[in-house]
């Protein structure tokens, strides 16, 4: 919630902004809307630590190299590459 913040505000949204959109979609307790803690439940009903829901997700080379193009701009924008 922090680094989104941040990150945010570092692209110009006032804090307040930045704070607020944060919080709504990246809460630190809990889960953004109900349907994103149905989906969290459902891995974890499955017998799904976090662990293994992330590995399950990000281990697919495809599912990885999509994230990384969808993030390549803003790595460069914050001299992250």
């Amino acid at each position: 919630n922090l680094q989104v913040r941040a990150m945010l505000h570092k692209l110009g949204l006032s804090l307040d902004l930045a704070c607020h959109l944060a919080d709504q979609y990246f809460p630190i307790q809990g889960f953004a809307s109900k349907f994103m803690e149905r989906h969290a439940n459902i891995h974890r009903s499955h017998g799904g630590s976090k662990a293994h829901i992330f590995h399950a997700f990000y281990g697919r080379k495809e599912t990885l190299q999509r994230v990384m193009r969808y993030v390549r701009q803003d790595y460069i924008a914050f001299g992250l590459h």
